[in-house]
């Protein structure tokens, strides 16, 4: 996992995987993105138009599978800020480490 994440190594990343109008029932790979919360996030299709945007889960103990994605952004206060992860809720976390997985069916 990379110590230092920037936003085009970020977009590098979610690029390999499928737009969310393509088929989302043949997602292979994922992105998991660990937060300084203590939480961990997992891309499967990018979102909209933006580089940074993506849908997915937030991981939680007790995950049936059948859950409903959400849309995740991913983006800084200001140039030079740590790269956060925030959702419809809020902030999630500060990006700590993002890699690109294959997903497990």
């Amino acid at each position: 996992m990379a110590d230092a994440l920037t936003g085009s190594d970020l977009a590098e990343m979610l690029e390999q995987l499928p737009h969310e109008t393509e088929n989302a029932q043949d997602i292979a790979r994922r992105v998991r993105f660990d937060t300084s919360q203590g939480r961990t996030v997992f891309a499967f299709a990018r979102a909209g138009g933006g580089p940074l945007s993506f849908t997915g889960l937030e991981f939680h103990p007790g995950m049936t599978g059948e859950e409903d994605w959400d849309y995740f952004v991913l983006g800084a206060e200001k140039a030079g800020d740590p790269l956060q992860v925030i959702n419809r809720k809020g902030l999630l976390g500060v990006v700590t480490a993002a890699e690109l997985e294959s997903r497990g069916k």
